[in-house]
């Protein structure tokens, strides 16, 4: 009687915890395990997903900083090449800047007559040429600097040395021309000569000569050979 009593008991606190709603509770009053765990840890992992996505948009932000540097290398490396000294230019094209004779430069009407000329003759300094050439037909002198052999020596200079070594940018120019091989026409005036397309060192074998107070100022001979032969400078 006494086991059917508690069977009946047993059964009215079932129902009552059912009806209640607090299933969860008579399960833990029993021990048995929740049926609901998993949920739990389904809910924790989510947790962990922002943690790793809050990380991922540091590192697209210092990628972005990389990319923000690179241009900024890539200006100062144009910058350094815009300093580089660049060849000077004027109306002639480049000029031949520290040869005796490059400037001032004066103008003539047969410039382009005189630029192919000096270019067949295979003149390292084309536009020195031009500008030497017009100078002597426009005045009838040699630019301010040329010197004298005996200019030359008084300033330190020797036969056989640089004379860039005492006067650098000068050349030797101004000297009578004796025309002993008589190449040159006779009876026209005294002839001057001077170097063409000095550099320094030794003095080379290009050479121009002109008569000297002449009233016809294109009286001016190029020889490349050290007088072995002219060729006449007259561009018209």
């Amino acid at each position: 009687m006494k086991k059917i009593l508690s069977i009946v008991v047993g059964l009215l606190i079932v129902g009552g915890f059912a009806v209640t709603g607090n299933l969860d509770k008579l399960q833990q009053l029993v021990g048995e395990p929740q049926a609901n765990q998993p949920q739990s840890t389904a809910t924790t992992e989510p947790k962990t997903k922002p943690v790793e996505q809050a990380v991922k948009p540091k590192l697209v932000q210092t990628k972005a900083i990389e990319t923000k540097q690179q241009p900024k290398a890539a200006k100062v490396a144009t910058s350094e090449v815009k300093t580089q000294p660049q060849p000077k230019k004027d109306n002639y094209g480049f000029r031949d800047e520290g040869i005796c004779g490059s400037a001032p430069r004066v103008k003539g009407k047969y410039d382009k007559n005189l630029l192919s000329m000096a270019k067949r003759q295979r003149l390292q300094f084309p536009y020195t040429f031009v500008n030497v050439t017009n100078t002597v037909n426009q005045t009838g002198r040699l630019p301010s600097c040329y010197l004298t052999k005996r200019q030359a020596e008084d300033r330190g200079w020797s036969r056989g040395r640089d004379l860039w070594n005492s006067s650098p940018g000068h050349s030797i120019g101004g000297n009578r021309f004796g025309n002993y091989e008589g190449r040159l026409p006779k009876n026209v005036g005294q002839f001057v000569e001077a170097d063409i397309d000095f550099d320094g060192d030794r003095r080379g074998a290009k050479r121009l000569v002109f008569v000297k107070n002449s009233k016809n100022r294109w009286l001016q001979w190029l020889t490349v050979d050290h007088y072995d032969s002219f060729q006449k400078v007259d561009p018209r």
